[in-house]
């Protein structure tokens, strides 16, 4: 098998229906499958910020409003990130998945998280695993410590 294909196997009885990286299933019932979520900033971040699951625009005044909805339960694992600018002296740059109960109740940290420290690009967190429900939205958080610069880009995986 492949790299690329070995990202993402989703198997259902039925049709499904991919959407931006999310699959949906159409009047069936799902099976065991893997869901690869990863985005990228449109902008190069020097402060706070979140982002959605997708990347696109992050913000660091919307933080309430940033995030995607997750359509069936999941464990989300594996976080991979990387920033353009390594941070330098005691500078770090993290990244944490955030969970909204609902997508009603405020973000929450999760412990799927890691930190690119001076000097470094990548950081990642293999051992965390996060358990999400239908409903429920999820973003992830930018927390710069000191200096950090750069665009940032980042993967989460998803198992049902």
């Amino acid at each position: 098998m492949s790299r690329k294909s070995s990202l993402l196997r989703v198997a259902v009885v039925g049709a499904v229906v991919l959407l931006s990286g999310l699959a949906f299933s159409v009047g069936t019932t799902w099976a065991q499958g893997h869901v690869a979520f990863g985005g990228s900033s449109s902008a190069s971040l020097t402060a706070n910020a979140v982002c959605s699951l997708n990347g696109g625009v992050c913000s660091g005044t919307q933080t309430a409003r940033i995030g995607n909805r997750v359509p069936f339960a999941m464990t989300l694992s594996n976080l991979e990130a990387f920033q353009a600018t390594a941070p330098s002296g005691s500078s770090s740059c993290s990244f944490v998945v955030r969970v909204s109960t609902s997508g009603t109740a405020a973000y929450a940290s999760t412990s799927l998280a890691c930190t690119i420290s001076a000097g470094k690009q990548t950081c990642s967190n293999t051992t965390s695993p996060v358990n999400v429900y239908a409903g429920d939205s999820v973003q992830i958080q930018f927390i710069e410590v000191g200096t950090c610069s750069g665009y940032i880009n980042f993967g989460v995986a998803g198992s049902y």
